[in-house]
């Protein structure tokens, strides 16, 4: 009897933990918590200092020889890193996201995929995400829409510029208008700076939903497929029709019999419709902003000018100061300082010697694995699209990913643990 009620205190704690893990990860990720003015909670110090508390709760002091050496290794060129660019590079996110976040999830995720259960982790972010959609959808068309429900909370953020944001008991935002169908009105931007960064987190929760789950969750799968759509990201749809498009693959895969033979009609038919809608989308976006598009194509330039510059080290990891100066000039401190894309920042940013973790951690996602399945590469794919065209580079969601690629690169520890 003792026993068993050990072993629910224990399971409760846990997932306790793991609820406030995943909570601190999202308000990281561009959310208007992050991006307090005057006020900084320190969200990626305090996410990364957190995920050593759960390692250590959940499983103690249990290290195996193999995990210590590649964390000497890793710790060791990070810190070479950060003392080459010493005096460019923002220390306190940096330590947070490389020498204290990555080790700690990297060890997670193993002890995790130990107990058959690799995706625990992102189970509690999507849970939490789910909750976020359905919250927001009330509340963007109540409020924001409708205007029956009155805004009753106003933060100030620094997003680029100092923004004053309203919004409705916390849990949703008016941070973005839009007049894509003639008449202007608020995107659904939850608790996020802007509508993209609340895209970005459902599409995250949408593809490890359909391809991680054992039983995809079709109810929970739509909320955040129309949750996504409020939200009317160019990204978020085109990546909802990437996810629609290898379902439907994934779907041939493990099918047989007429439907089988039904799929091979169908799957080019909506390869070629999901085309043509992205194409329809971007082909609009670019005719209707074209100011905004235009930076976003310009970025990739600036980021490559500034990459050059320093091929090996950047500018100094997340310090985006020589990229805004090639885009702005003289008014960088009044402008608008933007960027767009996570991969050209990386390279301009940390150079090479940075980019080598992204890689790394990437080749670890794409890898073939038999004690995966098949389709954690789709998830892989969605995630390299996103780093791509979004920018969360310098985020602790992309530390726990690093991680992820990493822990399935080095499979799991067999030998004896340290103790």
């Amino acid at each position: 009897m003792v026993l068993r009620l050990k072993r629910k205190k224990s399971f409760t704690i846990t997932e306790t933990l793991l609820y406030i893990w995943a909570i601190l990860l999202i308000l990281d990720g561009n959310s208007v918590y992050h991006a307090l003015s005057g006020f900084d909670l320190h969200l990626s110090f305090v996410f990364g200092l957190f995920s050593w508390i759960v390692y250590f709760v959940k499983f103690g002091l249990k290290f195996y020889r193999s995990e210590i050496r590649v964390i000497l290794i890793y710790e060791v060129t990070v810190v070479l890193y950060l003392i080459l660019r010493w005096q460019a590079v923002p220390k306190e996110n940096f330590v947070a996201l490389f020498m204290i976040s990555v080790p700690a999830c990297f060890v997670l995720f193993r002890r995790f995929t130990e107990k058959n259960e690799p995706y625990r982790l992102f189970w509690a972010v999507t849970d939490w995400v789910y909750l976020l959609a359905i919250i927001s959808l009330i509340l963007w068309l109540l409020g924001s829409v409708l205007n029956i429900i009155p805004t009753n909370t106003a933060v100030n953020v620094n997003w680029g510029s100092i923004d004053h944001l309203k919004g409705y008991f916390g849990l949703q935002f008016n941070a973005q208008t839009d007049a894509t169908f003639g008449f202007s009105f608020y995107r659904n931007s939850g608790i996020f700076c802007e509508a993209p960064m609340f895209s970005l987190w459902l599409t995250i929760a949408v593809v490890l939903e359909l391809f991680l789950r054992t039983e995809v969750k079709k109810s929970r799968v739509i909320i955040l497929i129309i949750a996504n759509i409020t939200t009317l990201s160019t990204s978020g749809f085109v990546c909802l029709g990437i996810c629609f498009a290898l379902y439907i693959v994934n779907l041939y895969k493990n099918s047989s019999g007429i439907l089988k033979k039904i799929l091979i009609i169908l799957i080019p038919v909506v390869l070629i419709a999901v085309i043509a809608a992205a194409a329809v989308l971007v082909i609009y976006k670019f005719s209707t902003d074209l100011n905004s598009s235009g930076k976003r194509m310009m970025d990739f330039v600036y980021g490559f000018r500034v990459w050059m510059d320093n091929f090996l080290l950047g500018s100094g990891f997340s310090n985006m100061y020589e990229i805004y100066k090639l885009k702005y000039g003289s008014s960088i401190s009044s402008s608008y300082t933007g960027y767009s894309n996570s991969i050209m920042a990386v390279l301009a940013t940390g150079g090479v010697w940075m980019s080598m973790y992204y890689g790394i951690s990437f080749w670890g996602m794409f890898r073939k694995n038999r004690s995966m399945p098949r389709n954690h590469r789709f998830v892989a794919l969605v995630y390299l699209f996103l780093f791509v065209i979004t920018i969360f580079y310098a985020r602790q969601i992309a530390a726990v990913f690093l991680a992820y690629g990493f822990a399935r690169l080095s499979g799991t520890g067999r030998r004896k643990p340290t103790d």
